[in-house]
């Protein structure tokens, strides 16, 4: 019994010798796919959700992504929409962007955004009463990044 004992470590040690350097060359392949062979996928709380539209604009194209409610245990009563602004040009000094996130075809509501002079700022107006208001704006080198906070 001591000897499969012995036999079987050296055996575990022999194959850790060659699996952990493969681990590491192979890192960039091996680990996505067992992440899709897992079925882990990041939260829409931290990425925005799916892309639902999509508009090219003269400077900067704009994404709109579905309303995110999702939560942990379930479905949250106030949510947020993300609007996205990839910068293709640069962007104007000011503009602004009417959004629809709902299938009705009104707009549910009309973003502002000042570039000039510093940091962006952008307000936000609505007649929906499902729009909260203005949820966050972060600016990145190539876009600019907005969330709307809405009610379901």
């Amino acid at each position: 019994m001591e000897k499969l004992k012995r036999f079987t470590g050296w055996m575990w040690a022999s194959a850790c010798l060659v699996l952990i350097p493969a681990m590491f060359v192979g890192e960039n392949k091996l680990v996505p796919a067992l992440a899709r062979a897992t079925g882990i996928h990041v939260s829409a709380r931290f990425t925005g959700g799916e892309v639902i539209s999509a508009e090219e604009c003269p400077g900067y194209k704009v994404f709109i992504h579905r309303p995110v409610f999702d939560g942990l245990l379930g479905k949250r009563s106030t949510g947020f929409i993300q609007v996205d602004f990839v910068r293709t040009a640069a962007f104007p000094p000011e503009f602004e962007q009417t959004v629809s996130y709902d299938e009705n075809g009104t707009h549910s509501f009309t973003i502002k955004i000042k570039t000039a002079g510093g940091a962006p700022r952008a307000e936000i107006s609505s007649k929906d009463s499902k729009v909260l208001g203005l949820g966050m704006l972060a600016d990145g080198a190539s876009k600019l990044m907005l969330r709307v906070n809405i009610r379901r």
